[in-house]
C-alpha cells in the first residue's frame, strides 16, 4: 500500500509525477487527456529547438540585406519555444493561449523565410525545414483546437 507524503511515513508517495493525484479524487485515468497533450508538447519542444538552430543561418544571410527582417525572424522563432515552455507550465485557458501564441509565431517565422526567399535574400527555404514547420504548425493546431 502506498502512503501519502503528508503522513510522514517512509514509502512511495500516493501522488507525484506520473501518478494520478489522489488528493484531488482523481482515478487512474483522471488526467490521461491532458497528460497526452503535455507529452505531445514535450516532443514538439525539441523539434522547435532544432528549428531555431536551422533558422539561424537564414537570419544571418537575411541580415546582410535587411536587419529588421532578420531580427523579426529571430524573435518569432525563439518565441515559439518560449511560449511552448510557458504553456507547459500553465493550465486551462492560459495553456491554450500560450500554445495559440506559439502557433502564430510559427506561422510568422515561416512567413519571414518565405518573404526573404521571394525578395531574393535567400535562394529558397530547404524542404526539410518546410517539413519541420508543417510538423510544428500541425501539432500546435491540434493543441489549440
Amino acid at each position: 500500500m502506498r502512503e501519502s507524503r503528508s503522513s510522514g511515513s517512509e514509502g512511495a508517495p500516493a501522488f507525484g509525477p506520473g501518478l494520478p493525484d489522489r488528493r484531488a479524487g482523481g482515478g487512474c485515468f483522471a488526467f490521461s487527456r491532458s497528460r497526452k497533450r503535455e507529452l505531445g508538447m514535450l516532443r514538439i519542444y525539441g523539434v522547435c529547438l532544432e528549428m531555431v538552430r536551422e533558422v539561424r543561418p537564414y537570419a544571418e544571410q537575411i541580415e546582410k540585406f535587411d536587419r529588421d527582417l532578420a531580427q523579426q525572424l529571430r524573435r518569432s522563432s525563439t518565441s515559439i519555444v518560449l511560449n511552448l515552455a510557458e504553456g507547459g507550465g500553465s493550465r486551462g485557458g492560459r495553456r491554450r493561449n500560450s500554445y495559440d501564441i506559439a502557433l502564430g509565431e510559427a506561422r510568422e517565422t515561416l512567413a519571414c523565410l518565405e518573404v526573404a526567399a521571394a525578395i531574393g535574400y535567400v535562394r529558397h527555404v530547404e524542404p526539410r525545414l518546410r517539413q519541420r514547420f508543417d510538423h510544428i504548425i500541425g501539432t500546435l493546431v491540434r493543441l489549440v483546437h
